[in-house]
């Protein structure tokens, strides 16, 4: 199962975590409808210092959704599994996904008797191994992309340290929360001519930074568009960081540059230069600004690791970018963080 998850999701790990983690889901890059095919994905890590990992995964076929979930480092028994409102894996005790999903607003039960929770999935039955898996189908509950009723991008997918009674409210009593992953849509594997992938920018470190970068693919050509407000006038460093965590009031946990090809750090369309290194954003004094960006090689959407920009963080500095201080430009504070996740 680890096999699996390496090869289809590793950098999903992140994107899933706190991008949508901590930046939850992007208000403005929503699907419309379910397509044959479309699938979505948690990946589950370890909260409340336990070992449990794992994967849930959501395909949509005909409108019916199937979901099938694994773990594994877990105790043998029953262990309940439930769909929380909050797509935000980034306290260690996983509250800060905050309560179920019930968007029809009904009691907590046992999915398929109502009344229950569009988010009461049930429990796993882990064996003596330590692995478990379940499979759910339906038709009207959920959604990838639906309406705010159904959609399941952006929750998050809690395993709790015990099974769920089915009765005691609002949640079943199962326990601490020793699992959670973020729903987000699959990426893609290879670059169209609609690929699109967004990160939408938040505040960090104090300010009051908002945004969007939009990155579009065209024959293999990607254009970045980046647009903010609420900040300072003057040049502003924007650039993509390794990991697509903005959990950190600092945005530190995005760590280091995005620079696959291990190059200093300079001015972009000058080599040598990170894949990371965009540039500078002129903010005008009316506090907007914006950056557009093409490149036929350094980036994909879903491509390779050297060219894949989803799962990276986009970040916005207090100052700008020199283009020679190494290793990053000494652009100052991160003032602003957005994880890049893909549309579809």
């Amino acid at each position: 199962m680890k096999t699996r998850w390496i090869a289809s999701v590793c950098l999903m790990s992140v994107i899933i975590v706190c991008s949508v983690g901590c930046g939850l889901w992007s208000r403005s890059e929503k699907l419309e409808a379910d397509g044959s095919g479309a699938r979505a994905i948690a990946e589950i890590m370890s909260k409340s210092g336990s070992s449990v990992v794992g994967i849930a995964v959501f395909t949509a076929n005909d409108n019916v959704i199937t979901l099938v979930i694994e773990i594994e480092n877990v105790s043998p028994g029953l262990h309940a599994v439930h769909i929380h409102k909050t797509g935000d894996c980034c306290s260690d005790d996983a509250k800060s996904a905050g309560g179920h999903w019930n968007p029809t607003n009904e009691p907590h039960g046992k999915w398929g008797v109502p009344p229950f929770h569009s988010g009461d999935i049930g429990n796993i039955n882990v064996g003596s191994d330590g692995v478990g898996r379940l499979e759910l189908t339906t038709k009207d509950r959920w959604s990838i992309g639906g309406s705010p009723e159904t959609n399941v991008l952006g929750k998050a997918i809690i395993v709790h340290a015990g099974g769920d009674d089915f009765k005691s409210q609002p949640s079943g009593d199962a326990g601490k929360r020793i699992g959670c992953g973020v729903i987000a849509l699959e990426q893609l594997e290879a670059d169209n001519s609609k690929a699109r992938a967004v990160a939408e920018i938040m505040s960090k470190s104090g300010s009051s930074v908002v945004g969007i970068a939009v990155f579009t693919a065209n024959d293999n050509v990607i254009t970045l568009v980046i647009e903010i407000e609420n900040v300072s006038p003057g040049l502003h460093a924007v650039h993509i960081h390794k990991t697509g965590d903005c959990c950190s009031d600092d945005a530190k946990s995005a760590g280091g540059h995005w620079n696959p090809t291990n190059e200093p750090h300079g001015k972009w369309g000058v080599p040598p230069f990170h894949s990371g290194d965009i540039g500078n954003i002129n903010v005008g004094s009316d506090g907007v600004g914006r950056l557009e960006l093409t490149t036929k090689d350094r980036w994909s959407i879903g491509g390779s690791p050297e060219t894949n920009v989803l799962g990276k963080a986009i970040i916005v500095h207090a100052g700008g970018d020199d283009f020679k201080s190494q290793p990053s430009g000494d652009a100052g504070k991160r003032i602003g963080c957005g994880v890049i996740a893909s549309e579809q």
